[in-house]
């Protein structure tokens, strides 16, 4: 399975000033494109931490996305922070000076160009106005949510990865009564992740989701589930469909 990283980057989010909806945004990508997002971290407007946050995932992971800090003002540190993490030096990239000089003609300042200074050895992904800018794996994006949502849909094709498939049972009793043996199961080698959730009110009290890229897999832990978990306390079963937006709906 494809697996990425997101690093929020912003004083704004840590602070509450600013709402973070960026990383719903990519878990919603990440989950349409069969992609498994293993870490998602908020950081502050630091080089020192962007380097040592964005350089771990980097190898920890095939994909990274960044998000935020890659405007014109002096808390913009992101592309400070990735050439760090690299020991490379942060240089003038003539194409995206170009696109800056033609969107904002007169306005195209010095400090508006500060814009097109990337990482060397970075690389442009033609995403319209606004290039989205990468090195090696890392994807940097804005963090305005409006353009951040644009630019993600951009590298859809590079997360791209088999669909997950998940099932779903509901129960009318709470996790505790079933704990037990719900552990045993998810101890068994069965080539899933079964999840439980809990609900205090509505027409059940837990939902217990199973997920796989093989719907073979999912198919076979729902029947054992259904053999091992309480009969009287099993209100339905939903057989596996692809993963949507909201795992937990019902």
């Amino acid at each position: 399975m494809v697996t990425v990283a997101a690093v929020l980057i912003g004083d704004e989010i840590l602070s509450g000033e600013v709402e973070e909806t960026n990383s719903r945004v990519l878990v919603e990508t990440l989950r349409a494109t069969g992609a498994s997002l293993g870490r998602i971290v908020i950081i502050p407007d630091d080089p020192d931490e962007i380097a040592r946050e964005v350089r771990h995932c980097s190898d920890a992971y095939e994909h990274v996305v960044t998000s935020g800090g890659v405007g014109p003002t002096h808390d913009d540190r992101t592309m400070e922070g990735v050439a760090k993490a690299f020991g490379r030096p942060i240089v003038r990239d003539p194409a995206i000076a170009t696109i800056i000089k033609r969107i904002l003609k007169d306005g195209a300042n010095e400090a508006a160009l500060t814009m097109a200074d990337v990482p060397e050895g970075s690389h442009l992904i033609d995403a319209g106005a606004y290039p989205v800018v990468a090195y090696r794996n890392i994807y940097i994006l804005p963090g305005i949510p409006e353009i951040f949502r644009e630019k993600l849909g951009y590298l859809r094709e590079r997360f791209s990865d088999a669909p997950t498939h998940v099932g779903r049972l509901f129960l009318g009793c709470y996790e505790s009564v079933i704990a037990t043996e719900l552990a045993a199961i998810s101890r068994e080698r069965l080539g899933v992740t079964i999840g439980s959730y809990p609900r205090l009110s509505g027409e059940y009290r837990v939902q217990i989701t199973v997920k796989s890229q093989d719907v073979a897999a999912v198919e076979h832990a729902l029947e054992l589930l259904r053999e091992r978990l309480p009969a009287e306390h099993l209100l339905r079963v939903c057989p596996p469909e692809v993963s949507s937006k909201d795992d937990q709906a019902r």
